[in-house]
């Protein structure tokens, strides 16, 4: 098995959100998976690879803190801030992605293994902060899908919502991923229906 193969997070994630047998049977054999355009970005304090759209770049939180700052709407940029603030303090490492159309945050958690079961609570914490975002916006939030996979190594979790306001509409992309006795959330923020399922796939955890 090759280094990208030894560590690579998930064995056909959401392939298995339907119990389809061919997906994980062709986990084991070790086909490769068909081209997919994009680039690794490490996060060496974690020892943690992110495969991403070539056109990603990661944002320094100081340079992300110059972005908000640059928000003309004061309320917005008063709840940016105060989410930057709480993600900083919280135990955890935490980094940003993004490029023109996908905003993409990365932290750390304590690591915890979890089941289908108690990924039921993980879906309710994501509603809430779904709820939380469209308040920040004045808006309605509504969850589209959710879906589950794991084994007694990696378990990932996904829920994808969407918010309206009068003008503009979100859909936030949430993961929680545990792996290789690590555990850590990836949020995706863009104005479009996102699949990312791919790149997910890819990402290495050493």
């Amino acid at each position: 098995m090759n280094n990208q193969r030894k560590a690579t997070l998930f064995l056909c994630l959401f392939g298995l959100l339907f119990l389809t047998n061919s997906c994980v049977l062709d986990f084991f054999l070790e086909k490769e998976s068909p081209p997919l355009p994009g680039k690794y970005i490490s996060l060496p304090k974690d020892n943690i690879k992110l495969f991403v759209p070539e056109t990603f770049e990661k944002v320094s939180i100081a340079n992300y803190r110059k972005q908000i700052e640059a928000v003309e709407d004061s309320v917005k940029k008063k709840n940016l801030l105060k989410r930057l603030n709480q993600n900083r303090i919280s135990k955890g490492n935490l980094y940003y992605v993004a490029d023109d159309a996908i905003e993409m945050t990365v932290k750390m958690r304590p690591y915890f293994a979890f089941s289908k079961k108690e990924s039921s609570y993980i879906s309710g914490l994501f509603l809430k902060s779904c709820y939380e975002f469209s308040e920040m916006y004045n808006s309605n939030c509504e969850r589209l899908r959710s879906g589950y996979s794991g084994n007694k190594k990696t378990q990932v979790f996904k829920g994808v919502y969407k918010v309206e306001t009068n003008d503009e509409t979100y859909f936030n992309t949430n993961y929680i991923i545990s792996s290789n006795k690590k555990t850590f959330s990836i949020l995706l923020i863009s104005s479009f229906d996102l699949d990312f399922d791919a790149y997910i796939e890819k990402i290495i955890v050493e």
